[in-house]
């Protein structure tokens, strides 16, 4: 008997959970999904499951990260959110990365309240990196060598900022967080959106020819590339090996500020500076023109110092000639 079949069956008993529900309501969609994932995954089933973690972080000594198929295209991964107690963690020996091939046994469970599917692994082991952490570190690799993470190559950015470049999306966090904390930090900076897509297949061409269209406009004095946080796969585009380049080239000086500390991509290195957060963004701006004006105002007072040195050894000198010429 199939698993429809069961479904149309559990249908016709009174004491179903979606009985006295209206059978169009999420409520009563919910509960028929989770009957059947009971059904095809019986409570102390264990199924094993590969794919690469993404997400990674730790709340309370529990493990939460996300699974990806690595088998299918990027565009079109199937991907589940995991959870790992301590006390499961404590088997494996190891803590895993983003980007890290596992091996899992789990218990699939539905969440009522999210409609969602979720895995308690209780098993875990590592195969190895994902074909695209792999790839990623090859390119990171190989960038390095040539230079184009060179600190010393970038330029610097000015004491004096009349104007910043924001590219990002025009509706997106990121873009108010970072105008907020110019008005505040930095009143007098006029800021200049660029537009563009960050997250899909077109978003590192989008955010490329943003970088290009600034350039050209010689108006920004350092541009910020930036978005709010995501999933390791919403920041793809900024390992894109075609916009690293475009970064560690702009005669702009670029800062960096992608998401937020936990995965640092391949444009932070290739920038200027980077930034863990898009606020900390301005906090740069503002740190190194004060850094900037704190210079030249003690190369000023070195100047002023030098000349008043040469200004009394002269006059010592005048003084010296004027006794000479009495005697």
């Amino acid at each position: 008997m199939s698993l429809v079949d069961d479904l149309n069956r559990a249908d016709r008993i009174k004491d179903v959970p979606w009985k006295n529900m209206d059978q169009s309501s999420v409520g009563a969609i919910a509960e028929k999904a989770s009957w059947a994932v009971s059904k095809l995954w019986p409570a102390g089933s264990l199924s094993r499951i590969t794919g690469s973690v993404s997400d990674f972080k730790i709340v309370n000594g529990t493990w939460y990260f996300t699974l990806e198929d690595d088998s299918q295209p990027e565009n079109a991964r199937a991907s589940i959110r995991v959870f790992m107690y301590p006390s499961d963690c404590a088997g494996t020996g190891f803590i895993p990365s983003n980007g890290d091939l596992v091996a899992i046994q789990g218990q699939p469970s539905f969440l009522l309240r999210k409609c969602s599917l979720e895995l308690r692994a209780v098993r875990m082991g590592r195969i190895g990196l994902s074909e695209i952490e792999a790839g990623l570190r090859k390119l990171k690799s190989r960038l390095d060598k040539e230079g184009v993470f060179d600190v010393k190559s970038k330029p610097e950015i000015p004491a004096h900022i009349a104007a910043v470049g924001i590219i990002t999306s025009g509706s997106g966090a990121a873009r108010g967080d970072i105008e907020s904390e110019l008005r505040a930090a930095m009143p007098w900076v006029r800021v200049i959106l660029y537009p563009a897509s960050v997250q899909g297949s077109g978003a590192a061409d989008s955010l490329a020819k943003a970088i290009d269209k600034a350039v050209r406009d010689n108006n920004a004095d350092v541009l910020i590339l930036t978005r709010g946080g995501g999933a390791k796969e919403d920041l793809r585009a900024f390992n894109n090996e075609m916009l690293v380049r475009k970064v560690a080239s702009s005669p702009v000086p670029v800062i960096s500020a992608v998401g937020h500390n936990r995965d640092q991509v391949l444009t932070d290195l290739a920038a200027t500076r980077y930034a863990s957060t898009p606020t900390q963004a301005v906090s740069i701006l503002r740190r190194a023109s004060s850094e900037t004006r704190a210079n030249m105002k003690d190369r000023v007072e070195n100047i002023v110092l030098a000349i008043l040195v040469l200004l009394v050894i002269a006059l010592a000198a005048v003084m010296v000639w004027l006794l000479r010429r009495q005697q």
